[in-house]
């Protein structure tokens, strides 16, 4: 069980950060790709409401709160007046294709932890002091958070999403793998051994939009990841990912995330 467990879960990471977030009487947060990595948040101060398209709960002091990749969603934080959070975010490393691995891969559920006892909120104590400290050995972060993986692992929750049920996750995969092309909808339908006609809604009842919508969306989320990870220009950006102008990118990206290309590379690297 164990065995078949680590062969369909991602478990090494590729990056990792935490902080104590803090805020006075009230703040929303909205983002419309969700993040660009896995977050995990416990409260230490204040009330929040979380609303997503399938769930919606409210957590407070002491309660966990774990935000999968790339999940659209809500938050609404109330304090009296303070709002303060540990925010831990990570990605995990690429993970293999089910093919390959064996399993289906499942990914985490949006979901509210409650009852944590003191262990979990210690090892974030010691973790957020190990990553800012000046002269601390990386070893001992990656080791906390290990520590504290183990402990929350037995407790999330996994979709159970399995890549071979439906011939449209063929397609999903091939956008996400190269949003850059310019797949056509009877070219997906054909690779996924389906008629256009029943592609089309197939593919909006599994991902919630169209394929061009999808392909767009995976591009701008590309886009986040060169704009805070580089010093790449927005030309090279748009020409990059295949947009047909610099113009034209700005318009798409500013329609996705509600902010300016410039904007979310100043938020991303904490300016």
């Amino acid at each position: 069980m164990l065995q078949e467990w680590f062969r369909s879960r991602p478990v090494f990471i590729d990056s990792l950060t935490i902080e104590i977030v803090h805020f006075l009487r009230h703040h929303t947060h909205r983002p419309a790709l969700g993040n660009p990595n896995e977050s995990i948040g416990l409260l230490v101060q204040g009330t929040v409401d979380i609303v997503s398209a399938k769930d919606r709960f409210t957590a407070g002091p002491g309660d966990l709160i774990y935000i999968p990749q790339d999940m659209a969603y809500t938050s609404t934080w109330k304090g009296s007046p303070q709002i303060s959070f540990y925010s831990l975010r990570f990605t995990y490393a690429r993970p293999r294709l089910a093919s390959e691995a064996g399993a289906a891969l499942g990914r985490t559920c949006l979901q509210k932890i409650s009852g944590s006892g003191d262990t979990i909120p210690a090892l974030f104590t010691q973790l957020h002091a190990a990553f800012h400290s000046d002269d601390g050995n990386p070893g001992t972060a990656l080791g906390l958070f290990y520590q504290l993986f183990a402990q929350l692992s037995p407790q999330l929750r996994y979709e159970n999403q399995d890549p071979d049920s439906s011939p449209v996750q063929r397609a999903v995969h091939a956008l996400d793998m190269n949003p850059a092309l310019d797949f056509s909808v009877p070219q997906l339908a054909r690779y996924c051994g389906m008629s256009e006609s029943g592609f089309y809604p197939a593919f909006k009842k599994v991902t919630g939009c169209s394929p061009v919508t999808y392909r767009n969306r995976a591009r701008i989320r590309q886009a986040i990841e060169l704009l805070a990870g580089s010093q790449a220009g927005i030309e090279w950006i748009s020409q990059t990912l295949n947009f047909s102008s610099p113009a034209y990118f700005r318009r798409v990206f500013k329609h996705f995330t509600g902010l300016t290309p410039h904007e979310i590379r100043l938020r991303e690297r904490g300016l």
